[in-house]
């Protein structure tokens, strides 16, 4: 067992690379189900959800690890705010999913069929990226193209879904 300074507490990025992770999982799995028929969308769902019990599961351990540590590379409250946001876009994608089952939906129009495929595309994208760049808060400063193409994305998710 190796000694660790004194100042230095638990790395909690390797946990919110694993919870963005989680994102990708549930992402891969919505494109499959909004491609999927009505009757393949159920096992699809049952897999998504899953998926974002993994990641309920995560979160318990991240919130336990902060609230257990006695020093955290930020204040405790931001750590919270992020492992509970990521969570909660977990918890979307899975509400998306669930929805085209829960309400039967047979067939997707095919003038919306594009804008859907754009708004999974972009949030596909930003699971990405947001995976790609969790080692990165150990300094703040290099997440600057990070904030840039998400806040893009965003953009561009939030015309799809006006659109749509």
């Amino acid at each position: 067992m190796g000694f660790r300074n004194k100042t230095q507490g638990p790395d909690f990025f390797e946990d919110f690379t694993s919870q963005a992770r989680q994102l990708e999982q549930a992402v891969e799995i919505l494109t499959h189900i909004y491609a999927a028929s009505p009757e393949e969308r159920i096992a699809l769902r049952d897999q998504l959800h899953e998926v974002e019990h993994r990641g309920d599961e995560l979160n318990h351990e991240i919130i336990q690890r902060i609230n257990s540590s006695f020093i955290t590379p930020f204040d405790r409250e931001d750590l919270q705010s992020l492992a509970s946001h990521l969570d909660d876009c977990l918890d979307f994608i899975d509400e998306a999913g669930d929805l085209l089952v829960v309400y039967g939906i047979a067939d997707i129009p095919s003038s919306l069929v594009s804008l859907l495929n754009t708004q999974i595309e972009v949030i596909k994208n930003c699971a990405e990226i947001t995976a790609q760049n969790m080692h990165k808060l150990k300094s703040p400063v290099d997440l600057r193209d990070y904030w840039i193409e998400i806040n893009r994305l965003e953009n561009e998710g939030d015309l799809a879904y006006r659109r749509t």
